[in-house]
Order: structure tokens, then sequence, then C-alpha cells
């Protein structure tokens, strides 16, 4: 079997990834094309609504609006917000609905092609362990073939979001565009090298899963379940079971810890530093002429 190198870089670029998963989705759905691309901008109109409503609420007041027409105000922006969402969750559930028949094509595809392929390829442990690859990319709801639109659709809320608030804070304070770049580029950086150890390390469980996977239905077989009980094997295979099983889970853990540390850690702090920063500038906006002459 052909051992993955450290420096070994993927079969194809997350670029290719994209365009064939897009391709793919647009040959198989297009409805879901559109309710994509119409969910970012929609994401970003909710972001920037919830900093809109502290500076209207501010130019209110600085203006001595009156009770009915501050409330008026108030009003129609809330039923306005309220429109967008209820518009943002019926494509939201639309694309989930849809997902699903995407990743079913997928595993249509990879059980075509494990009926297909040579007999060589599915008695070797290598074909195995790249089938069992194949399968959890589309065995659940949360597999990369199904969560892949949700992700291309974040990202496409980011990069919105990311040139909306550059622009509204070049406005305020031009030198806050420089923090916001930096702290971007830190957790793309660091985002980065988490899909790096999950690329290198992913080769190292999909053998232990294949095994467990493999001990799960010969110790549920009927037909093995006579010789089990006969050459008492069941002490034997429990012992293999927590062996393999032992060694899943450390996997698991080491997977925790660093989805903790490369996504959740960093994702935490960027952004709560990037939202609260830009929340404070845009509600002291009003001093602008003071503090930025």
């Amino acid at each position: 079997m052909v051992k993955k190198t450290e420096n070994e870089k993927p079969l194809y670029s997350t670029l290719q990834n994209v365009a064939f998963t897009v391709t793919n989705i647009w040959k198989w759905d297009k409805f879901l094309v559109f309710f994509s691309i119409a969910q970012a901008p929609l994401n970003v109109v909710l972001q920037l609504s919830g900093l809109y409503v502290v500076r209207l609420v501010i130019s209110l007041i600085e203006n001595d609006s009156g009770v009915v027409d501050f409330n008026l105000q108030i009003i129609i922006f809330s039923i306005a917000v309220l429109l967008v969402k209820i518009i943002s969750n019926t494509i939201a559930a639309k694309i989930q609905w849809r997902q699903f028949k995407i990743r079913f094509n997928y595993m249509n595809l990879v059980n075509y092609k494990n009926m297909d392929t040579d007999y060589e390829n599915i008695e070797n442990p290598d074909g195995m362990n790249k089938m069992e690859m194949a399968s959890q990319t589309v065995n659940s709801n949360n597999s990369a073939t199904q969560n892949i639109i949700n992700i291309m659709i974040n990202a496409a809320t980011s990069i919105i979001s990311i040139l909306s608030l550059s622009a509204i804070i070049t406005m305020f304070n031009p030198f806050l565009l420089f923090a916001i770049i930096t702290l971007t580029l830190i957790q793309h950086f660091i985002n980065r090298a988490g899909h790096r150890w999950h690329h290198k390390n992913t080769d190292k469980w999909a053998p232990i899963d294949r095994k467990l996977n493999h001990i799960n239905h010969v110790s549920g077989d009927f037909n093995r379940a006579k010789d089990i009980r006969l050459y008492s094997l069941k002490s034997w295979l429990l012992d293999i079971f927590s062996d393999v099983l032992g060694k899943r889970v450390n996997w698991y853990k080491k997977a925790e810890k660093a989805s903790f540390g490369y996504y959740d850690v960093n994702q935490a702090i960027t952004q709560y530093i990037l939202c609260n920063g830009i929340a404070f500038v845009y509600t002291m906006g009003i001093e602008n002429a003071k503090l930025f002459p």
C-alpha cells in the first residue's frame, strides 16, 4: 500500500473541488444554485441590520424625534427586518431539503463505483480504505457532500460582510480597515492549518473505521453466531473491538482538540474582537467629526 507522505498535497485543489461541486449542483438541481446565491446577501442584510438599528435609535434621539415618529420608524424597520428574516428562513429550509438530493446522488456515484471496480481493489486494504473514506463523505447529514453547500454560503456571506463592513468602517476611521484585514488573514491561515491537519490525518483513522465496521458485521452475523459460541470467540471479539474502538476514540479526541484549537477558539477570538470593535465604532460614529477631523 502506498503511504501518504507528510508533505503530500491533496489530489485536487480547493478550487477544483468547488468547481466540481457547483457543476454537479447545477446539473442536478438548478434551483438550489439560485437559492444559495440569494441566501448570502440576505445573511449580510440581517447582520448589518443589527448595527443599523443602533445608529437609527441614536439618530432619532439626537434629532429630538417625537414619540410617534420614533415608534413609527422603529416599527417600520422591525417589520422590514422580519420580512427579510422570513424570506431567509424559507430559503434556508428549501436549501436544507434539497441538500439531501445532492448527497444521495453522490451516494449513488460511490455505490456505482464500488460495483464497477475490480475485485483486486475490493480485496486490497488500500482499496478498502479508499472506499471507507468515500463512504464517510456521503453517509451522514454532516458529511462533506452535503455540508459543502453551507460552507460555500458561509464563505460568500463572510466575503460580502467583510467588504461591506470595511466600506462602512473606512468612512469612520481608515486605520480600522488595517485591523480588519489583519484579523481576517490570521483567521484564514489558522483555518488553513486546520484543514492541513485534517487532510494529513484522515487516512490514519479510515482503516480503523473499516475494522470497526467489519467487527460489527461479523459479530452481528447470524451465520457466524454458531461458530462464535462453539469456539468461545466472544471474549476474543470483545477484546479486539475494545482495542480498535479505543484507537478510534483517541482519534476522535485528537480531532476534537484540533477542531477546538484551529476553528472554535480562532473564530471566537477574531469575531469577538472584530464584531465588538465594529459595533463600538459604528455606535460612536456620531462623534466622527470630533474624533477624526
